[in-house]
């Protein structure tokens, strides 16, 4: 993020983030497109400058359809962090010709958390022309799984390493499956927690994996396999109904240190995880012992 205090033009740049955050903070008497609001209170070679808009938009009350805001915000050439976490926007991320955005080549991370964005995963290829976006926080918001047939095939088309999907209306059999159909080799950080997802998930083979949080779901299926979860620390398959004996799949997970198993139907020891960073182990109260 750019130091404003470290500029020369200090005492301007300083007044128009300002002027800005004044300006955001109030009702609009129409919700006219964020590029004008943007161009007529910012200084130009401000914004060409500008590689952060973090704490300026956190919170700020925009009020206004997504792609208002995603057409010129992203098209940037030096922003590399965008946060419009509960901006109050709304609309389709991939509305009004969004598909089609260009987008910063260094955009590493969006957070567009706590609004009220809707449509299918589907519409997160807006996002596939942002080359070197590795995080993604779409949390608290309303997208769902209703697909396209042309779309579920496809895939979500994005290399991710942090994903967050949590708390938002998503349901269906094949999420999983689908969000992992182009790999996950890069993947760190994956929370769908607090959707309507159901069904079962494929074996797990996401080396990079640390997190995954699929708790407070509908998952009916067996315990989930991983082929490679050796840098998985954080474990939450709380709140579904996962049956079978989980000590099978666990067994090679050497850094988890933290294992929420409460409230599924599953059967088996408590689960035993090797190694001693173990700090957080929640086990089911009713799972019954080896036979």
């Amino acid at each position: 993020m750019v130091d404003l205090k470290s500029k020369s033009e200090t005492k301007t740049q300083f007044t128009a983030a300002l002027e800005f955050q004044v300006l955001t903070s109030q009702p609009k008497p129409t919700p006219r497109l964020a590029h004008q609001w943007l161009t007529l209170h910012f200084h130009r070679r401000f914004m060409q400058e500008l590689q952060s808009i973090v704490d300026i938009l956190n919170y700020a009350q925009l009020k206004v359809d997504f792609s208002a805001v995603l057409s010129f915000l992203l098209n940037l050439p030096r922003l590399e962090f965008l946060s419009l976490k509960g901006a109050n926007l709304s609309g389709s991320v991939a509305s009004s010709g969004a598909r089609t955005t260009q987008c910063s080549a260094v955009l590493e991370a969006v957070d567009l958390a706590e609004n009220g964005l809707s449509g299918p995963l589907s519409d997160l290829s807006t996002f596939v022309h942002c080359s070197s976006l590795s995080s993604l926080n779409l949390s608290k918001n309303f997208l769902d799984f209703n697909l396209l047939l042309k779309d579920y095939s496809s895939g979500l088309r994005l290399k991710l390493g942090v994903l967050d999907l949590s708390y938002n209306k998503i349901s269906g059999h094949d999420v999983v499956p689908w969000l992992l159909s182009g790999g996950c080799g890069d993947l760190r950080y994956l929370s769908l927690r607090g959707n309507k997802v159901s069904g079962g998930i494929p074996v797990l083979d996401c080396g990079a994996l640390e997190y995954l949080d699929l708790s407070a779901n509908n998952f009916t299926s067996g315990f989930p396999s991983f082929r490679d979860c050796s840098s998985l620390q954080h474990l939450d398959l709380s709140s579904n109904k996962f049956s079978g004996d989980a000590g099978a799949s666990l067994s090679t997970c050497k850094s988890i240190t933290f294992l929420n198993l409460t409230n599924n139907q599953l059967t088996g020891a408590v689960p035993s995880i090797p190694g001693d960073g173990m700090q957080f182990l929640y086990s089911p109260a009713t799972i019954s012992t080896a036979r």
